[in-house]
Order: structure tokens, then C-alpha cells, then sequence
């Protein structure tokens, strides 16, 4: 997961989903984007994607961070998955 913070909102934010190994974009608030990558993706070709088209469509960038998961997220992600089973 990457999360994006901008200086201000974004409009065109959904349009990241089109970035190659990007799975999906979350908009948690008005201008911050969380970027759920494919597994396996390589997160810094992504994130150098992300920032050349934030760039190219003016988008005022505050910071742009890798998120991991909490070990409650992992431990949720694991139980969710034997549920399937």
C-alpha cells in the first residue's frame, strides 16, 4: 500500500487505477489516496509511476509513503483466509 497526501483534493484520483500493478485506490480523505498494489508488484517502479502522473497532472504533492500492514491487518488478512478454506 502506498499513501499519498496532497496539499489539496485531487479530482482525478480514481484515474491511478489505470498505473500498471495498481489493484486499487482508496480515497480514506479529501486529500489523502491510499494505492493498494497487485502482490508481487515492485513498489518502487509503482510509486515512481504514481509520482510522474501526479506530476504531469498537477496534482501538489505533501508526501508519498509505503504503508505496511499493522499485525492486526495481517493477523485478520491470515484468519480470513483459513475462513475460506
Amino acid at each position: 500500500v502506498i499513501e499519498v497526501t496532497l496539499v489539496d483534493v485531487f479530482e482525478k484520483w480514481q484515474d491511478l487505477k489505470s498505473i500498471k500493478n495498481v489493484k486499487e485506490v482508496e480515497l480514506p480523505m479529501p486529500n489523502k489516496i491510499l494505492i493498494i498494489l497487485d502482490e508481487g508488484a515492485n513498489a518502487d517502479q509503482v510509486t515512481n509511476e504514481i509520482l510522474q502522473y501526479l506530476v504531469k497532472a498537477r496534482g501538489r504533492i505533501r508526501s508519498i509513503r509505503p504503508v505496511s500492514p499493522s499485525l492486526d491487518e495481517i493477523y485478520l488478512g491470515y484468519v480470513e483466509g483459513v475462513e475460506d478454506r
